[in-house]
């Protein structure tokens, strides 16, 4: 489960979220759910154990589709990722990625 804040830097209000990842055969068409929290339930929840994460997320259009690209801050600082969203897992795997993409990590743990 993650608890994610999502502060927007063109002027909309942050967001709060609490997201849970359920397990399934296939990494790439694994089931997301969110809840979207208060700023008051999201500071009710930021109090419990966990490891804080840090990253900023660009967009960056490639091959007539749009990218996630997460720049991670502190102790991952160094590590980018790309990610993508399709409508199946066949989509998924034949989207192009971008060349600087050098290697598939959906399965890593």
């Amino acid at each position: 489960m993650r608890l994610r804040a999502v502060n927007h830097f063109d002027g909309q209000p942050p967001e709060f979220k609490l997201c849970k990842k359920y397990p399934s055969e296939d990494p790439v068409s694994a089931p997301i759910a969110n809840i979207y929290l208060t700023a008051q339930e999201y500071a009710a929840l930021s109090c419990l154990p966990g490891r804080l994460l840090r990253k900023r997320r660009h967009q960056l259009a490639y091959a007539d589709r749009t990218f996630g690209v997460d720049v991670f801050e502190g102790a991952l600082a160094g590590l980018v990722l790309c990610e993508a969203e399709a409508a199946s897992a066949e989509a998924v795997r034949a989207i192009e990625f971008p060349s600087w993409a050098s290697r598939e990590v959906t399965g890593e743990a």
